[in-house]
């Protein structure tokens, strides 16, 4: 798959778990993604730019998922999400179990 791709499917992914959660916050977050995404018609990296932002900014308010699964289940998207968005716009990937 693309890279292009990959950035796409993860941000729908994202947005398809919110829709299905009881989050009351979860609209917020959808669109939020979506927004950020809807750049990649005229750039990859401003679309990665974008999204890597909403979810540095947003992590302190995440989304109010009910159940301790739900929020690792989207957490591990999300991670997966920003690792992508990092390499598209060149930023070193961060592994938070290994800080060298």
């Amino acid at each position: 798959m693309s890279v292009t791709g990959e950035f796409h499917r993860l941000v729908e992914d994202c947005v398809a778990y919110l829709e299905a959660s009881t989050a009351p916050d979860a609209d917020r977050w959808s669109t939020g993604l979506r927004h950020a995404a809807a750049h990649s018609k005229d750039s990859l990296s401003t679309a990665a730019g974008k999204t890597l932002d909403l979810l540095e900014t947003a992590s302190a308010a995440a989304p109010r998922l009910a159940a301790a699964h739900e929020r690792k289940e989207f957490g591990e998207l999300v991670a997966h999400l920003a690792a992508i968005c990092r390499a598209i716009v060149g930023q070193p990937i961060v592994d938070e179990e290994d800080p060298t």
